[in-house]
């Protein structure tokens, strides 16, 4: 028993510390926030609106801070877009990387623009086509941060072409912080 309880100990005080001496050396200064993502995907195709209607659901999570000076640094985010409509269905992942550059040196609200890229993974049927395949997005993003705790943005997703449909589309989105490290 004794032995038992130790290794729960270690279990739970050695993360314990670890996490209690992170947070505290990042308290003072905190460097990086991520935010959930919610969103409304408008696709530009005519035939993906027929298939699964104007508007799909978009949600992710990506930083919540933007830099408020006029620097460029490295960016990332990871969204899905999913729909289902009379009986189609589609679910794409979409991870992207990129740099992300401060408009204006201002305290309260942040402008900015992204430029990213990344895969896709894509996961849809529509009629009778069951497909699963990988697509290649490009992205470009104009939006603002609200005391580095909201952003409000809208993008541009240009998707690759596969099978004669074109997934490209824009988006309206906000983002809450959730996590600050």
């Amino acid at each position: 028993m004794g032995s038992t309880l130790t290794s729960i100990m270690k279990l739970i005080l050695v993360p314990g510390l670890l996490a209690l001496a992170l947070t505290t050396s990042f308290a003072a200064e905190p460097q990086f926030g991520l935010g959930l993502d919610y969103g409304v995907y408008l696709p530009t195709s005519a035939s993906l609106k027929t298939a699964f209607g104007k508007q799909w659901t978009r949600i992710g999570i990506s930083p919540v801070s933007i830099s408020k000076s006029k620097n460029t640094r490295f960016d990332f985010d990871m969204n899905i877009i999913s729909r289902s409509q009379n009986g189609n269905r589609l679910t794409m992942y979409v991870p992207s990387f990129g740099l992300v550059t401060g408009l204006k040196n201002e305290q309260d609200i942040a402008p900015y623009f992204a430029l990213r890229g990344g895969p896709t993974y894509v996961d849809y049927r529509i009629s009778s086509v069951s497909k699963r395949e990988w697509l290649v997005n490009t992205n470009a993003e104009l939006g603002f941060t609200v005391r580095d705790r909201l952003r409000f943005y809208a993008r541009y997703d240009l998707f690759t072409k596969r099978n004669g449909l074109d997934f490209s589309g824009f988006s309206i989105n906000a983002s809450v912080l959730a996590f600050r490290f």
